[in-house]
């Protein structure tokens, strides 16, 4: 169990330093659809296509940790186009569980990462819509986070 703790976090450090590249802030619009658009015609290597085959496999039968690597996938782009609406599926079906369960762990990765693409504003409006309800929904188990900028003086 805790190999899996320690994969995950290093799942949810990769996540949340990718989504704060600056990919994500505020660049030109021009910029951003170059950069989608070379992302969007990279080319899937066999081997990433069978990773994601297995991923799939597991994740569809429940795997939660398989659900939260192909969130983290999909939402990044790591070896595939990015997909938020596919993130978004399998970041919540892994939030579902996290949900259901008694554990006290308050930031677990799926739920951090879908308030990390909340607060960048990654989402398109209806994502937005849907994975904020999904939050607040959440109540006491939604973890208390701070997104605000701190600098020093």
């Amino acid at each position: 169990m805790r190999r899996y703790q320690q994969g995950i976090c290093a799942l949810l450090i990769s996540a949340t330093s990718v989504l704060s590249t600056p990919v994500f802030s505020q660049e030109s619009t021009s910029d951003q659809s170059i950069a989608v658009q070379k992302a969007n015609t990279r080319e899937i290597s066999k081997g990433v296509l069978l990773k994601l085959e297995q991923l799939q496999k597991a994740a569809t039968e429940g795997d939660e940790a398989a659900q939260i690597e192909l969130g983290l996938l999909y939402a990044n782009g790591f070896d595939i186009p990015k997909d938020h609406e596919k993130a978004i599926q399998w970041l919540l079906a892994a939030g579902e569980q996290y949900k259901k369960s008694d554990a006290g762990c308050s930031e677990h990765p799926a739920v951090v990462t879908l308030m990390v693409m909340v607060d960048k504003k990654v989402l398109s409006p209806k994502l937005h819509t849907k994975v904020t309800a999904w939050l607040d929904a959440l109540g006491d188990k939604r973890p208390k986070l701070d997104f605000t900028p701190h600098y020093s003086k």
